[in-house]
């Protein structure tokens, strides 16, 4: 969307360009501050890597939902319908050993 390479946003962060391939594809977990250094560099808010999450009980209306250039929201839309399916298969747990 902002034409960034993924070499570039490494060097930014001092990682390498296999580091943020991972972080894109989900192979590795982003920390909090991390993601808090990936939105500095893009210049786009925290929120916006939460947009379209499911709305937390006891959760203030509103979180998340400022509003986003159409470039944005459209990339978010393709980018997490990409990675439904490796989402599905790391949180899915058997019956027998679901936390809720």
């Amino acid at each position: 969307m902002l034409g960034m390479s993924q070499e570039k946003l490494g060097d930014g962060l001092g990682l390498t360009m296999q580091q943020v391939q991972k972080y894109e594809s989900g192979k590795n977990r982003i920390g909090a501050s991390r993601l808090q250094h990936i939105s500095h560099i893009l210049q786009i808010p925290v929120p916006f890597f939460f947009e379209g999450a499911p709305q937390l009980p006891g959760q203030p209306e509103g979180i998340g939902e400022a509003p986003w250039p159409a470039y944005v929201s459209d990339f978010l839309a393709t980018a997490l319908r990409a990675m439904e399916p490796r989402l599905w298969s790391v949180y899915r747990f058997p019956p027998s050993r679901r936390c809720f």
